[in-house]
């Protein structure tokens, strides 16, 4: 996965963009900016879907910052919400590829997703959801 992270004059913050290993674009994260609903319509008919675009597709006053996707296990932690067998849960992140911690990062938004329209379910704890592969699933 490569990670792009972009900064603008017409917003405050980071954008954070992630493509998939064939150069698809697998995620758009905006929560560490401070754009409007305006804004972030504008700003993702703008990502381009294939990272080869990526340098052609956005105007002079957008930075691009190619980075190292690094996903920790606080940013799992904190991501997932619920806070319990935080040893249990790191012990098995420790074990996990990179790809796999990026795929089970990823796959918060979709699980969360789930389990709104499923109400009836309880969220799994963050060691079943990561032992389980939960993340692995195709929510619809």
């Amino acid at each position: 996965m490569k990670r792009y992270l972009l900064t603008s004059t017409k917003f405050t913050g980071t954008a954070e963009l992630l493509y998939n290993q064939i150069g698809l674009l697998a995620q758009i994260d905006l929560t560490n900016t401070n754009m409007g609903a305006d804004i972030i319509m504008a700003f993702k008919k703008s990502v381009p879907a294939q990272e080869a675009n990526i340098t052609t597709a956005f105007s002079e006053s957008v930075n691009i910052i190619a980075a190292d996707v690094e996903i920790t296990f606080k940013m799992f932690w904190d991501k997932y919400g619920k806070k319990i067998n935080r040893l249990r849960s790191e012990a098995l992140w420790n074990k996990m590829s990179l790809t796999e911690r990026i795929e089970a990062y990823c796959g918060i938004a979709d699980y969360d997703k789930y389990l709104k329209k499923e109400q009836w379910r309880p969220k799994a704890d963050p060691d079943t959801y990561l032992r389980n592969k939960y993340y692995q699933n195709e929510y619809k």
